[in-house]
């Protein structure tokens, strides 16, 4: 067994609870959203209700099926909303999120100025 620096370790920690924070505030911010469909909006609930619903309890001794199913369809239904969200609400909140870009923020914002060419000479 080899010996691994702690701090390394707490790094690997917290950029993950970080990673984990940004993508449930992505999340968050998603189905939140006046932007997003209501019918994309089911993907979660459905993920969530697939783990308190019954149906599981009943499978676990003839399949084998475990807790950590759970986990993957949740985890795996949030992953799905996300990929049928509006691409550009994705990217415009994932900017915000990571960069701080406002989300209102308009792309194809145009600045009008004036400008001059100056010579080597001058």
């Amino acid at each position: 067994m080899h010996n691994q620096d702690p701090s390394y370790d707490a790094k690997i920690l917290a950029n993950f609870a970080r990673e984990f924070n940004k993508s449930g505030t992505l999340i968050w911010r998603l189905f939140t959203s006046s932007e997003v469909p209501l019918w994309t909006k089911v993907i979660p609930i459905l993920s969530f209700l697939y783990w308190l619903g019954p149906a599981d309890a009943f499978l676990i001794p003839f399949v084998g099926i475990t807790p950590i199913d759970d986990v993957a369809v949740i985890l795996l239904g949030l992953k799905l909303f996300v990929e049928v969200c509006p691409k550009d609400l994705v990217e415009r909140l994932r900017d915000e999120i990571n960069y701080g870009i406002p989300a209102d923020d308009d792309d194809n914002t145009v600045i009008d100025t004036t400008y001059h060419v100056l010579d080597d000479d001058q």
